[in-house]
């Protein structure tokens, strides 16, 4: 999976209710996501309790959401990550924009 993609986790149990985060890494069987609520920072979570979302409008509003409440460490640190989720944000609304007009 893609770096930089937004990621649903819900775990009552562990007091994580509907939790979006940034996938960071990926290893065989867990992920480490960027949250909100640790301003950045990572929750290791297994793969089979999360789910893509794959809506652009919901995951480019959330990523967005995450990433202003994220320190400042955390754009230094994930310049690629950043930078990926930039470039694709313009090129989804250059795509929307050229649909647009076609019609």
């Amino acid at each position: 999976m893609k770096l930089g993609t937004l990621l649903y986790y819900h775990e009552p149990l562990y007091n994580f209710h509907h939790v979006y985060g940034i996938l960071i890494w990926e290893s065989e069987n867990m992920y480490g996501l960027s949250i909100k609520k640790f301003k950045g920072d990572y929750l290791c979570v297994q793969k089979n309790k999360c789910k893509i979302v794959k809506n652009f409008k919901e995951a480019f509003k959330q990523r967005f959401v995450l990433l202003s409440n994220f320190k400042h460490w955390w754009f230094k640190e994930h310049k690629n990550i950043w930078q990926y989720i930039l470039i694709e944000t313009l090129n989804q609304k250059q795509n929307d924009l050229s649909r647009a007009i076609a019609v």
